[in-house]
């Protein structure tokens, strides 16, 4: 029988260079769901499934219908197969039943009638200025430093997300930052490409990624940074301002 995608996923992410090539192709597989890519995000994108090529545990790999991981399996299968739809994750699968389960997947990724999140990306995507910088930061946070080095370049990152805040409308940017989510795949997919990790995690050395901070302790050390009151203060300001000029 062939490999198990779950089994070759488990082998990846054992390996560096291997983990971090697929870590963006889950981001390339989940975005390119919702809206085309642009033209820096998806040759990040063939460029790490060009690199996986070489992996032959994930590129061989296959699923079985009806077990209890099927979906998780399957996620696997197509995550490294960004852009290719002409293949099958079983051992005999019809054409038109394979394309059938793409467009559940699909769905499935994208579901939810009043997904805010799904909605502020489509946006986003439909105004250039703001789908391109969206592209530049997502690449910029997602991409690794090194093969063997998991990490992103922070400070990349963090220009990048000054960019995309300074020059897109707020309608879009705040819109898409800070959507609400009501279900887990809308979460999950927020998590993963609204705001990448990468902006807000740091390594230590040597050791695995440190716990996220809470909203309370971030409020803590805003109170004890000057640039961070500063700009907490300017933005109270414009809203009271805003909020005078209108009533």
């Amino acid at each position: 029988p062939s490999l198990d995608c779950l089994e070759a996923e488990q082998r990846c992410l054992q390996d560096q260079s291997c983990m971090g090539l697929y870590q963006l192709l889950e981001y390339c597989s989940a975005e390119e769901a919702v809206a085309p890519l642009g033209p820096d995000a998806r040759l990040e994108c063939l460029e790490a499934q060009s690199s996986l090529q070489h992996y032959r545990p994930l590129q061989v790999c296959k699923c079985q219908r009806g077990s209890r991981r099927e979906e998780h399996c399957l996620r696997v299968y197509w995550t490294v197969r960004f852009g290719e739809y002409e293949v099958s994750p079983y051992e005999e699968l019809e054409l038109n039943l394979l394309r059938n389960i793409e467009m559940y997947r699909m769905a499935s990724i994208v579901s939810g009638r009043s997904n805010k999140c799904l909605k502020a990306a489509q946006n986003c995507g439909l105004f250039e200025k703001c789908g391109s910088l969206r592209s530049e930061y997502v690449v910029a946070c997602t991409k690794p430093v090194t093969q063997t080095d998991n990490s992103c370049n922070r400070q990349k990152c963090h220009k990048a997300l000054r960019r995309f805040l300074e020059r897109v409308p707020e309608e879009y940017s705040f819109a898409l930052l800070f959507c609400p989510c009501t279900d887990t795949l809308c979460g999950e997919r927020r998590r993963k490409t609204i705001v990448p990790s990468c902006s807000y995690e740091e390594n230590q050395r040597g050791e695995e990624r440190v716990v996220k901070p809470n909203c309370l302790s971030l409020q803590n050390y805003c109170s004890r940074d000057e640039l961070c009151i500063d700009c907490s203060f300017s933005v109270t300001l414009r809203k009271k301002i805003d909020y005078f000029a209108l009533h």
